[in-house]
């Protein structure tokens, strides 16, 4: 089993034999970067690989794996803006200005899939018809900061403790600055 180490594919692993009552042994975890995962997995030197988007849509479309396990459950697939805390006090303002920019070309992507993904697979030089599928599925859009997605977050991070993926407990509260509200950002 392919993945990265310390991140989601090391947490991915461990959720999905948690829950399929299985050991963390019952497979062994050799952590490649995507590059390295990539060229093992489609080799055969591994069996599997825990991934992310878009490579995950890569390699259904172009090199007929299967998807065993797509996380559903399993942890909160949310991103972040982090911002230092100099910037989060000197430059609220223009943080608040890109979410809004943010926001504004996540509803325009949305609006405009087919454009947005083969700006991206020639930005990044992959596979147009993959990526557009990876953002058909990931549908990425602003989300309220509320007190569900915070105890999610929480009980994901317990979790990657637990897993050894983080070495200590993190309160996700006090990482999190709720001071740009929704409406804010858009």
């Amino acid at each position: 089993m392919a993945g990265n180490r310390g991140g989601w594919g090391q947490f991915l692993v461990r959720a999905a034999l948690q829950r399929a009552g299985l050991p963390p042994d019952a497979v062994e975890h050799v952590f490649l970067g995507p590059a390295e995962a990539a060229l093992a997995f489609r080799s055969g030197s591994v069996d599997a690989w825990a991934i992310w988007e878009p490579y995950v849509s890569i390699e259904v479309a172009q090199f007929g794996a299967r998807v065993l396990e797509d996380g559903t459950g399993l942890t909160p697939t949310v991103s972040f803006l982090a911002a230092h805390r100099n910037a989060l006090r000197d430059r609220r303002d223009a943080l608040a200005d890109l979410m809004r920019r943010q926001r504004r070309g996540w509803d325009w992507a949305a609006a405009h899939l087919p454009d947005y993904a083969a700006y991206n697979a020639k930005l990044t030089r992959l596979p147009e018809k993959p990526v557009q599928l990876a953002f058909e599925k990931q549908r990425t859009r602003a989300v309220p900061l509320d007190g569900a997605l915070l105890a999610e977050l929480q009980q994901a991070a317990d979790r990657a403790v637990e897993y050894g993926v983080l070495k200590q407990r993190i309160d996700v509260t006090a990482a999190i600055d709720r001071g740009f509200p929704l409406d804010t950002a858009g």
